[in-house]
């Protein structure tokens, strides 16, 4: 009697076998729940700590160049920038149109720093983290960067009249730009969940990293306004700086590598593949 082969088993013939995916929360009660949550935190604050303040930093940055462009390279006096900051311009139209073209001709080398320079990096940041399976620094380093943008943009504010707009421009782009901006971010975010997540969690911490992501900006959009009425550009770049500040020691002591991450939760580190150039 010939030997009976064995028939391989299609992956694709039960793509959703919902029988063999056992349930994360099952027989958990609710503070186990809560309990499983928060041990299982890892770069959800850094992502919410990144999109807010640079929310927040970005509204103070365009009303800073706005007036800086007023009172620093047009040399208007303070009726007539008072009016532009406060969006109450209706007589004083033809200065307007004067600081917007300036303003207009600044953002078009603003956007091709901060779009052409972090592309470029990605690609060599992307590469090494897949190489040696580190994925702090790129997730760090832009938080890094807008956290000496917001120093800058304090020194910018104490040099008010001796630094003109385009120099403060340049600089509050070049900063996040260098250390790889959002993309970096993002790239490192869920690279790392990715590393420490089976498939069974994964969806549901890329639904939170995204929701940490998506409820940033409102929240920051909503706050910015408020807070540099109240603060000022001093005030505001401050708070800034410190949460900037505060984020980055928390990445530093508190978020570990993936390898790490899943030795102390008692699971296997991940298989790396190592690139070989020729």
């Amino acid at each position: 009697m010939a030997e009976e082969k064995t028939k391989p088993v299609d992956v694709e013939e039960k793509p959703l076998n919902k029988d063999a995916i056992p349930s994360l929360y099952k027989d958990k009660s609710f503070r186990e729940k809560l309990r499983y949550i928060k041990e299982n935190i890892t770069v959800e604050p850094l992502l919410a700590g990144l999109i807010i303040p640079s929310i927040i930093s970005r509204f103070a940055m365009g009303n800073l160049n706005l007036d800086k462009a007023c009172r620093v390279n047009f040399g208007f006096g303070d009726e007539i920038c008072n009016a532009l900051i406060s969006k109450a311009s209706k007589n004083f139209t033809e200065y307007e149109q004067a600081v917007q073209q300036l303003i207009s001709s600044i953002d078009i080398w603003k956007s091709v720093i901060s779009t052409a320079l972090p592309c470029m990096i990605i690609m060599f940041l992307g590469a090494w983290s897949d190489r040696t399976g580190k994925r702090k620094l790129i997730i760090l380093l832009p938080i890094y960067g807008e956290l000496l943008t917001s120093l800058n943009n304090l020194v910018n504010v104490y040099f008010f009249y001796e630094i003109p707009v385009q120099v403060t421009v340049l600089l509050e782009t070049l900063f996040p730009a260098i250390t790889g901006g959002w993309v970096t971010m993002f790239l490192g975010v869920f690279s790392y969940i990715s590393d420490i997540t089976s498939e069974e969690s994964r969806t549901f911490r890329v639904g939170l990293v995204n929701f940490c992501m998506t409820a940033g900006l409102p929240i920051g959009i909503g706050i910015s306004g408020f807070l540099l009425q109240k603060m000022g550009y001093y005030g505001l770049f401050s708070l800034t700086s410190g949460l900037f500040s505060l984020v980055l020691l928390y990445g530093a002591f508190c978020l570990k590598e993936p390898d790490q991450w899943l030795r102390d939760k008692g699971l296997p580190p991940v298989s790396w593949i190592i690139f070989i150039f020729l």
